[in-house]
């Protein structure tokens, strides 16, 4: 018979070495063209510097503003910051870089080549992405590719159809459904790609484990910027229209369209960056942008708007100090990572899984959705359930009444909870 206790640490979420849930990490240009990684709070518009790139005009270091790409990741528990962007040269040359947190210094430098763009999988740790090809002036997506920023490793998961797809605005992993969404454009839009179709593509669907290409939708609005929010399993972000409007919205999986929740005004548009994050505690989505300011011929006056998550509705705006006005200025804070819910989880010991839409399922209050290991035995010891991306749907379907012991890990910090719980129906 396999013993346990029950084992209810605290347990907080946060950005590393951050100070509360409201910091983050990322990148900044000041307005002397001088390039640092900070740590930013986002709420007093405080920034400490960590790292100092140095200026960007006198030391060529001005592809660390990421001209082509530049998004950034965060990883708790290794202390890390991935930031990932492409040098000024023809072809496509990408890197990632891996910083940390606390001190600010490159820990490595991983080159990736062509390397389009990534999006990080918390759970394995790893890197997906899609590689390209040049053919005549036009780079084509290629192999889709997984990077293992431990080992260095890169490797082709699969092939894409070769000189058909190119371009993105945006490349999102749901973590659940282990899913790759990706928005683009075809050969056969390529004659009018900066005339009409630049505000519609196509959005293509791969399986992250295989690589295969599960589907591909046509005349999809396009997305400047998506993130995945694990606490209701939901994908936020801005679209665009046709007609030019800014859009705040839902990404529906099912019908592999936007769910428009408010119309952005004049008065804060976002720029063409990166530079999104949600705040789960606060329930608000944050990015940075504009006012329409005839008088702002430069692009020097910054903001950065709050969103309420539900509804859309302006919560807060702060005026950020001047940023260099080269590629469009501003904070240099990227896609920083969310700051996750910074509360406890709590872990029941009792579920009444019976149909009543009360209390039917395993469920573990303030765990991020997909971001935990579990397992479930019953008191001789044998495993009756197994969910490595759990997301609070164990039923206890084809279990009978009784004690369970589980096991459960947080995939950010391996973080280990042992305990039972009681199915009583």
């Amino acid at each position: 018979m396999r013993s346990f206790f029950l084992l209810l640490f605290a347990f907080c979420v946060q950005l590393l070495h951050a100070q509360s849930c409201e910091d983050a990490y990322g990148m900044y240009t000041d307005k002397d063209a001088n390039l640092f990684f900070v740590s930013f709070n986002t709420v007093t518009n405080t920034q400490t510097k960590l790292h100092d790139f140095g200026n960007l005009n006198l030391h060529g270091n001005i592809y660390l503003a990421g001209i082509v790409t530049r998004q950034g990741f965060l990883n708790e528990s290794l202390k890390t910051y991935y930031y990932f962007y492409a040098e000024p040269y023809y072809p496509l040359r990408t890197k990632l870089l891996c910083i940390d947190t606390e001190t600010g210094d490159v820990k490595q430098t991983i080159n990736l080549g062509m390397v389009y763009h990534l999006d990080y999988d918390l759970a394995s740790g790893k890197f997906y992405g899609i590689r390209v090809a040049l053919n005549g002036n036009v780079f084509y997506f290629s192999e889709f590719i997984c990077v293992d920023p431990q080992t260095q490793a890169i490797t082709s998961i699969a092939n894409i159809s070769p000189d058909t797809y190119f371009g993105s605005n945006t490349l999102v992993i749901d973590p659940v459904q282990r899913k790759y969404y990706i928005w683009t454009f075809k050969r056969t839009d390529l004659s009018t790609y900066f005339i009409t179709t630049i505000f519609k593509g196509v959005l293509l669907t791969f399986d992250m484990n295989s690589g295969t290409q599960l589907s591909e939708v046509s005349n999809v609005e396009h997305f400047s910027q998506l993130l995945y929010h694990e606490k209701d399993s939901t994908f936020y972000g801005i679209n665009f229209d046709t007609t030019g409007g800014f859009w705040y919205s839902r990404f529906d999986t099912v019908t592999q369209t936007p769910q428009h929740i408010t119309l952005l005004s004049e008065n804060q548009r976002p720029w063409y960056t990166n530079n999104m994050m949600i705040n789960s505690d606060q329930n608000i989505l944050m990015y940075y942008g504009s006012k329409n300011d005839p008088s702002d011929t430069l692009f020097e006056r910054h903001y950065l708007f709050s969103l309420d998550l539900a509804t859309g509705a302006l919560v807060r705006t702060v005026n950020v100090i001047k940023g260099f006005p080269y590629n469009f200025g501003g904070m240099r804070l990227g896609n920083v990572w969310h700051s996750p819910v910074c509360k406890d989880i709590s872990i029941p010991n009792l579920f009444t899984p019976n149909g009543d839409a009360k209390n039917d399922a395993f469920e573990i209050q303030n765990l991020l959705t997909g971001h935990a290991t579990l397992h479930v035995y019953n008191a001789w010891g044998d495993l009756v359930y197994s969910n490595s991306a759990y997301a609070n749907n164990w039923t206890a379907e084809n279990n009978a009444d009784g004690i369970y012991y589980y096991d459960l890990t947080t995939l950010s910090d391996q973080k280990k909870y042992q305990g039972w719980v009681q199915v009583l129906r």
